[in-house]
């Protein structure tokens, strides 16, 4: 899950930087907003299809938006968590949280 995370925290990241809204991602996506913010939280991820003409958009190659960003992702989702000692401990709690999100929202 960590793959994913760091990919949507990217996105959002060039996203910003190129001034584009996520009504803007949405459409070059072609998927509604609860999909978009699926997959820009990590808990999804989407089809290479998409996953290209995302790249494009944000003016970057598949290969580089697959990379992510490691030091944006520890600086702005990971912070707080910083403090344990196993990055790997950090990320299953992260994972956990993840998969709670996703059976609450199913149920609600």
């Amino acid at each position: 899950m960590q793959r994913a995370r760091m990919l949507g925290n990217y996105v959002q990241n060039l996203a910003e930087k190129k001034g584009l809204t996520n009504a803007e991602l949405r459409e070059a996506l072609d998927c509604q907003e609860n999909q978009l913010q699926s997959f820009l939280k990590g808990r999804s991820f989407l089809p290479f299809t998409q996953i290209s003409s995302l790249a494009d958009l944000l003016g970057v190659t598949v290969s580089d938006l697959l990379e992510g960003d490691p030091q944006s992702y520890n600086e702005t989702v990971v912070h707080c968590m910083n403090q344990f000692q196993n990055a790997s401990n950090r990320e299953k709690i992260l994972d956990i949280i993840d998969e709670y999100m996703d059976i609450r929202d199913a149920v609600m």
